[in-house]
């Protein structure tokens, strides 16, 4: 959907493995404003270290991290 809707705007989307901090890091650019990321990641289930990734991606202080928790919600629900 990203790369679909959002290349139309003009936006350039690079998809890499957010668990991988050197990957996230080799895609970064000047131009980067938002890394979004899944955690637990789909369909993996992965967790990325949010703290290292947000200072990663705050080496430019224009770039937002967005964070989906979607799946953290039904896999840390206690019983």
């Amino acid at each position: 959907m990203m790369n679909h809707g959002l290349t139309k705007l003009g936006v350039e989307v690079t998809f890499v493995d957010t668990s991988n901090l050197d990957e996230v890091k080799k895609a970064m650019k000047k131009n980067t404003r938002v890394v979004y990321l899944e955690t637990p990641a789909n369909p993996n289930l992965k967790i990325v270290d949010l703290e290292a990734l947000a200072k990663l991606a705050h080496t430019n202080p224009n770039t937002l991290v967005i964070v989906d928790n979607t799946f953290a919600l039904h896999i840390c629900k206690s019983l």
